[in-house]
């Protein structure tokens, strides 16, 4: 069971993730003290798109299930 509105704060760990890794990649260097690198910014990028893959993923697939089968799996 999940607690309703429990995909806002992850949707927006998700697009705070893509920015700083584009970000990342769109100003790169040392002199950027924040900056992960190219290979640190792609890293983060393909996380935060698989975050939200999967949680969506995740959710399609409880929806796709009946009432009936969550109540007898409890």
């Amino acid at each position: 069971m999940k607690p309703v509105g429990w995909r806002i704060p992850l949707y927006a760990a998700g697009m705070l993730a893509l920015l700083f890794g584009a970000s990342s990649l769109a100003f790169p260097g040392a002199e950027q003290g924040s900056s992960l690198g190219t290979v640190g910014a792609i890293a983060v990028i393909l996380w935060a798109i698989a975050l939200i893959g999967v949680s969506e993923y995740v959710e399609r697939s409880d929806s796709n299930e009946s009432p009936a089968d969550n109540v007898s799996s409890a």
